[in-house]
């Protein structure tokens, strides 16, 4: 299992050390889907951190108003920029093998 770290800092020396077990354009294409599928799950892992934030804030501002007499209002929910994604694991997933030559 290749590190994505090692990926990221050298893709051409792990290009390099895979294009002699497979082939050379096989290599580039899969490196190409690594790279773009660690940069939407670096993106989606930002998004869910904000929400994440957005709702602790949320959730205090309601506890402190219910603790000190007044009334809490709920907030409405809204959808993120996450939700209009379609995802399928098929879109996602190589075949078995698809690497290999």
């Amino acid at each position: 299992m290749l590190d994505m770290e090692l990926i990221r800092k050298d893709r051409e020396a792990v290009a390099t050390a895979l294009a002699k077990r497979l082939d050379p354009a096989e290599v580039t294409r899969a490196l190409d889907d690594i790279q773009r599928l660690d940069q939407e799950r670096r993106a989606l892992i930002t998004e869910i951190d904000a929400e994440r934030q957005r709702r602790k804030a949320e959730a205090r501002a309601y506890a402190e108003a219910k603790r000190s007499g007044g009334t809490p209002q709920p907030v409405a929910r809204r959808p993120s920029a996450s939700s209009s994604r379609s995802w399928s694991p098929s879109s996602t997933r190589c075949s078995p093998g698809s690497a290999r030559r």
